[in-house]
């Protein structure tokens, strides 16, 4: 008989168990108690893809709910406002019981599991509701529940900068009354960092900054072992060794391979995951990390940086080291060292490179370099 597969590589999907990041989560739990005012009540996750912001956002969602507060996800896409005003907030007020005592105002549509809207019907002598009003309208009342409410939003970077404004402004009017509101947003680093530059946005340049990165190697291992035992197999020494090496720590890694050699050892009919499998599955990881990953993250780099690339795998795949000097680089493309320096930066930025030293340039995302090269 075929056994679940306890590994969920689907992004967006939270791990059976969540690896290495135990210290925000338990930073961010501790802002919902620490009450109105802490720095950890507005937070911004940043970092490259797969490396678990959108899981991070989930457990923070989960602890706000754990707490006794309501969780209302915004939307990053143009209709940001517009599904907030009229659905997300009023949705959540109705969920509380809550009715608001407004003459002319009647309820007339309420969605069930996210399908559909909330609508009102207003009398023409009504004021038009805005972020700003339903967000009060329902802080106050979940405030006279003693609790409060959490606003999420996934993917920010893709979301209208006038509209992050927006519902930024409204948490801030929200929190000058003294009032229980947190705000948590996961996006990619360059697309956050255009935002903050919004005058708009002031709001969020205070939130608590968390540059997500690689987890440690112990804590890889904990999480397969965790996992798979806990669900009924084994893994030998050697190919927990050899798992964690293919991983690098990328918890996009961690689900991606252990589903696989999950998928393997169900094939095998054994329960014991042994090195031969972990050597199976790995061109098929790493092709399936270049499709999902590698692919997307470099859609949109521009020629000379592409070139800033593939000069860095060959460079670091002739020498067999991970960090690249930017003098080796310049060589290599017959250009002077600080005619790069733009370049470079914007590598940094895309969350493609980072400089682990003064000179020094690496690919902040495995099996990168071999993509490259293919």
């Amino acid at each position: 008989m075929v056994s679940n597969n306890p590994f969920r590589p689907s992004f967006g999907s939270s791990p059976a168990v969540l690896a290495g990041r135990d210290d925000e989560v338990g930073d961010f739990t501790y802002g919902l108690l620490a009450g109105i005012g802490s720095l950890q009540r507005a937070v911004l996750i940043s970092g490259p893809r797969g490396v678990g912001k959108t899981v991070l956002l989930n457990a923070f969602e989960e602890q706000a709910k754990a707490n006794g507060w309501v969780v209302v996800r915004a939307t990053a896409n143009k209709k940001l406002e517009e599904k907030l005003t009229n659905t997300a907030l009023p949705k959540a007020l109705e969920q509380l019981d809550y009715t608001a005592n407004e003459p002319g105002r009647k309820v007339s549509g309420i969605s069930v599991a996210g399908i559909g809207s909330i609508s009102t019907e207003n009398q023409p002598s009504e004021v038009v509701p805005t972020i700003e009003t339903r967000l009060r309208e329902l802080v106050v009342a979940v405030s006279e529940q003693g609790a409060g409410v959490l606003i999420t939003i996934d993917e920010m970077q893709a979301a209208p900068i006038d509209q992050v404004a927006a519902l930024a402004t409204a948490i801030q009017d929200v929190l000058r009354d003294d009032l229980d509101i947190a705000f948590a947003a996961a996006g990619l680093t360059k697309g956050i960092e255009e935002l903050l530059e919004h005058d708009g946005t002031t709001f969020m340049r205070r939130a608590d900054r968390i540059e997500l990165g690689p987890i440690s190697d112990e804590a890889v291992a904990e999480v397969l072992t965790t996992t798979i035992r806990n669900n009924g197999k084994d893994i030998a020494d050697d190919a927990l060794k050899s798992a964690v090496s293919l991983i690098q720590g990328y918890p996009f890694l961690v689900q991606l391979v252990g589903a696989m050699v999950w998928l393997e050892s169900e094939r095998a009919n054994t329960d014991l995951i042994t090195e031969e499998l972990i050597d199976k599955v790995e061109p098929t990881v790493v092709s399936q990390m270049g499709r999902q990953i590698h692919s997307v993250a470099l859609k949109h780099v521009p020629p000379r940086e592409m070139e800033y690339l593939f000069a860095m795998a060959e460079i670091s795949a002739e020498s067999g080291e991970k960090a690249v000097a930017t003098g080796q680089v310049a060589k290599h493309l017959g250009a002077a060292a600080n005619s790069l320096s733009m370049a470079r930066r914007s590598l940094i930025e895309r969350d493609l490179i980072q400089a682990p030293s003064f000179g020094l340039v690496e690919f902040r995302l495995p099996h990168l370099r071999e993509y490259l090269l293919r």
